[in-house]
């Protein structure tokens, strides 16, 4: 899970946001009261999504029943973003598209390093004649 946030960091909130630059809605339409305090970063993607859809992802690709209940959280706080208006509906799928992304890509990479790590064990046991 720390593999597929810190890509969806580097990716999303170093690179994605300063590239494309959005204004958040709410900076836009100063007239409207937030509840939190102003973002200081750009809009496109939503951190907050995407870094609970990576975790939610991670745990779903591991866990299924705890991930059903992970996915639930992840998108109450995409949710939670369009309410307190730092975020268009469009930045809240270009974080779930990012953040799913991100989590399938570590745990593909973890999951070949995990294999690659068992192969090397079977063929150490297999050369000192060990099972």
């Amino acid at each position: 899970m720390i593999i597929a946030m810190a890509i969806t960091y580097l990716v999303g909130n170093l690179f994605l946001k300063n590239v494309i630059a959005r204004p958040r809605p709410c900076a836009v339409d100063p007239g409207v009261t937030l509840k939190i305090p102003f973002p200081s970063e750009y809009s496109f993607p939503s951190g907050h999504t995407s870094n609970g859809f990576a975790g939610a992802v991670t745990i779903f690709s591991y866990y299924r029943k705890a991930g059903i209940l992970s996915l639930l959280v992840a998108a109450i706080i995409a949710f939670s973003r369009l309410y307190f208006f730092v975020h268009y509906p469009t930045d809240i799928l270009g974080g779930i598209v990012l953040g799913t992304l991100d989590a399938l890509l570590a745990v593909y990479l973890v999951k070949r390093l995990e294999d690659r790590a068992d192969a090397k064990t079977v063929s150490d046991n297999d050369k000192t004649g060990h099972r």
